[in-house]
């Protein structure tokens, strides 16, 4: 509801700083004494085996108990009652009829979830080194180790360090398709207003050569930092993740989708784009094979052209959300 969005967004500001302790509470004007509680919560929400606990202290004052409720975010202090006394929470309480919850951030104050916590070293290079020999050597107290091109074995000769990675069709078809050519169909997709233009005036400016223009503009993309990823391995690495909680299993149920219905694979076999025949369709064929094991392309949609009937409309180059056109042809249909 717009109501309680502009509401808890009013909550923000106040508590955007950084502080160490409770920023000091205004003078109470509640009657009522809030009442301190503790609930259980999960140690880890993203994962589904790990069912640790620990309790989370709060505050709770139901003085305009009903049924909504307000609840006022701590960050990083120990909270107090007086928050739940006075203040803009407590005001939208009694604005809206509400019970008034003030929650301790974990770790703070009296929350403490490192009781039961594990320890994990991370490292890179000599201390990546020193994280896993920690770990070997005491599993008892080093839950787990991260290193990063950490060597495990002492010797004179160390070649490795100058070795070069051999790049392959697949991993050029992955710079183009994530780095490149994603980039440019994100843009026309989801540009909001002024984006374009300014994507234009970056890849247009005649004062550095064509390709140092195309980087300019790449290498700004919030989706290319901290960079390019080019290692087709560790697409497939990413994408094998079958927990719902992975960082791409949104991308994972789309891809499955395209493979088994859709198709719909943006390659490069047009003549009319710039971008050579970087991303071929076998690099499609050969992602659906990597990713799903034992998968047929031959999906049931594949290929399915239907005749569409009465009330559709189809709009193709424009924002359609933001279109008046597209509202007046909504409207239209509605009324038919």
């Amino acid at each position: 509801m717009p109501g309680w969005t502009s509401a808890l967004l009013l909550l923000l500001p106040s508590c955007l700083a950084l502080h160490t302790r409770e920023p000091v509470p205004p003078p109470v004007t509640s009657r009522n004494n809030p009442t301190e509680h503790w609930l259980n919560v999960r140690v880890n929400h993203f994962d589904a085996s790990n069912t640790d606990t620990f309790p989370m202290r709060f505050y709770y004052n139901d003085e305009f108990g009903g049924p909504n409720v307000v609840i006022l975010v701590g960050g990083e202090w120990s909270i107090s009652a007086a928050w739940t006394q006075a203040g803009l929470a407590h005001e939208l309480a009694g604005l809206v009829g509400a019970g008034v919850f003030y929650t301790e951030h974990r770790y703070y104050g009296q929350t403490r979830p490192s009781k039961n916590a594990s320890v994990v070293l991370v490292g890179c290079s000599y201390a990546g080194s020193m994280a896993t020999w920690m770990r070997l050597a005491y599993p008892h107290l080093v839950d787990a180790a991260f290193s990063d091109s950490g060597p495990l074995h002492a010797q004179e000769d160390f070649p490795g360090k100058n070795q070069t990675r051999t790049t392959t069709p697949l991993d050029l078809a992955t710079f183009f398709w994530f780095g490149i050519t994603e980039s440019f169909a994100y843009l026309v997709q989801y540009a909001t207003p002024g984006q374009i233009p300014s994507a234009c005036a970056v890849l247009s400016d005649t004062s550095v050569g064509a390709v140092q223009r195309l980087a300019n503009w790449i290498s700004v993309q919030p989706w290319t930092q901290p960079c390019i990823e080019t290692r087709y391995s560790e697409i497939v690495l990413d994408h094998t993740n079958t927990s719902y909680n992975s960082p791409q299993a949104v991308m994972r149920l789309w891809t499955y989708q395209t493979c088994v219905e859709y198709g719909w694979y943006q390659t490069t076999s047009s003549s009319r784009q710039p971008f050579l025949s970087t991303v071929p369709l076998d690099y499609f064929h050969q992602m659906c094979k990597d990713f799903f094991s034992n998968l047929s392309l031959n999906g049931p949609g594949m290929g399915r052209d239907e005749s569409l009937g009465s009330r559709f409309a189809c709009e193709l180059g424009s924002r359609w959300m933001e279109s008046a056109k597209s509202y007046r042809l909504m409207k239209m249909m509605i009324m038919i």
